[in-house]
C-alpha cells in the first residue's frame, strides 16, 4: 500500500492488531477503529492477541487492563472470527473492527463490524480468489512504476 515501506510478511497462523498511528500515548483512544489483519495457516486458523492498557503507570499490576486473544478460523468456505478469551478488569470499549483477511500476493478480503462481535467472511471461488490475486498485482506493480526516486544529491 504503502511505496516507502519495507514490504510486510505475516506468517500463516497469525492476527496482527492495528491501530490508528499515534505520535504519543495521549492521542490515543479507546474508540479508535481497530484493524485485525489475519494470515490463516495450512489449516485455516489463525490466532493473535491485544493488551491495552493507560500507557501509563503501574494500574495494570493491579488488572486495570485488557487482554483479549482473537481467533479466525476458516470452516465450510467462511471465515469466523471471534474473541475466544479475556483477561482484565477493563471493559471492551465501543468500536469499529475492520477485519482484513490476507489471501495471497497482497490481495485481501475485508468486513466492518463491532468489536466483540462474532464476524463471518465468506470464502470466495477458486475462481474469485484468483481474480483479486491477479488485480492485486497488477494495482502494486502500477504503484512501483509511478514511484518518485529520490534523485542522488
Amino acid at each position: 500500500i504503502y511505496q516507502d515501506l519495507p514490504a510486510l510478511y505475516l506468517r500463516g497462523g497469525s492476527i496482527i492488531p492495528l491501530g490508528p498511528p499515534i505520535q504519543h500515548i495521549g492521542e490515543s483512544n479507546p474508540s479508535d477503529d481497530l484493524t485485525l489483519l489475519i494470515a490463516l495457516d495450512e489449516n485455516g486458523k489463525a490466532e493473535g492477541v491485544l493488551f491495552e492498557d493507560d500507557g501509563d503507570g503501574y494500574g495494570f499490576t493491579e488488572g486495570e487492563y485488557l487482554l483479549t486473544h482473537y481467533t479466525a478460523e476458516l470452516q465450510s468456505s467462511v471465515i469466523t472470527v471471534r474473541i475466544s478469551k479475556t483477561e482484565g478488569l477493563w471493559k471492551r470499549p465501543n468500536r469499529r473492527l475492520h477485519v482484513q483477511l490476507l489471501i495471497g500476493e497482497g490481495a485481501k478480503l475485508d468486513t466492518w463490524g463491532i468489536d466483540g462481535e462474532i464476524m463471518q467472511i465468506a470464502m470466495p471461488s477458486d475462481f474469485e480468489v484468483s481474480k483479486l490475486i491477479t488485480t492485486s498485482k497488477e494495482n502494486r506493480k502500477k504503484r512501483l512504476e509511478s514511484v518518485k526516486l529520490i534523485p542522488d544529491v
